[in-house]
């Protein structure tokens, strides 16, 4: 199959038909992960998502937080009861 790479907006994108996307279970809203090699580009579905641990959310995190340091202002408007 061959097609061409258009503009939609300050995008370029490519136009898939259905009935590929439907041989590959892929539907709107999928996620899928794009891969470049060599000079291809590979879509995959993401099959199964993976949800990351906090653990793993903030492995490299080398910052210093201190949850005590924030302040509230007190309440003005319609937050006062």
């Amino acid at each position: 199959m061959y097609t061409n790479i258009q503009r939609w907006e300050n995008s370029q994108v490519i136009r898939l038909p259905e009935v590929m996307l439907d041989k590959l279970g892929i539907f709107e809203n999928d996620e899928v992960e794009i891969v470049s090699e060599d000079d291809q580009i590979i879509i995959k579905k993401i099959k199964e998502k993976k949800f990351l641990t906090l653990e793993e959310r903030f492995k490299d995190y080398k910052g210093d937080y201190d949850p005590t340091s924030f302040k509230w202002d007190d309440p003005v408007g319609s937050e006062k009861i």
